[in-house]
């Protein structure tokens, strides 16, 4: 049995307007769960109705292929954060470690593990911060770029490296 909420959202005098919020949610990286769990109704109803017609089916299918792009560019700028950003934001004039409140969110989502101390008043006392590893960003990003193939790993001159080189270079035989 379909929820009351169910029944309002996707009544045909507000149906464009709810596939809309489900469109712009989901290309945007959101997913129906957190809109159902939003809106109290179930999954599989807003499943089947998003599906049931082939309009709305289309609607919901090119949101998809937003969202995987989205997701590209999401991973892309969060590589590129990752290999370009300066840690400088994370120290005072004198040198000393900010508070994490203090750091910009960017330098805070490079963090990979933080090593925290109580000193005898209870105080918790930042004693090591560790970042994601630049290099594998960099590394991840020439990837996705195809700049780091087999034959980029390994110019040693070989006949293959040679090819590679006048072709990056432009050199014409």
């Amino acid at each position: 049995m379909v929820t009351q909420k169910f029944i309002e959202l996707t009544s045909p005098d507000i149906w464009e307007k709810t596939m809309e919020a489900v469109c712009v949610h989901v290309a945007n990286g959101g997913s129906i769960i957190d809109l159902c769990k939003l809106w109290g109704i179930r999954w599989g109803d807003l499943n089947w109705w998003l599906n049931v017609d082939k309009d709305r089916q289309k609607k919901y299918i090119e949101a998809l292929t937003a969202q995987t792009e989205w997701s590209i560019q999401r991973i892309l700028t969060e590589l590129r954060s990752l290999a370009y950003e300066d840690v400088i934001g994370a120290f005072n004039p004198d040198h000393s470690l900010k508070p994490l409140s203090e750091w910009p969110e960017e330098l805070r989502r490079k963090i990979e593990g933080i090593e925290v101390e109580e000193d005898i008043t209870n105080r918790s006392i930042t004693r090591k911060v560790k970042f994601a590893p630049k290099l594998r960003a960099l590394e991840l990003m020439m990837k996705n770029l195809n700049m780091l193939t087999e034959r980029t790993m390994n110019l040693h001159g070989t006949t293959d490296d040679k090819e590679f080189r006048d072709e990056f270079f432009g050199i014409k035989k």
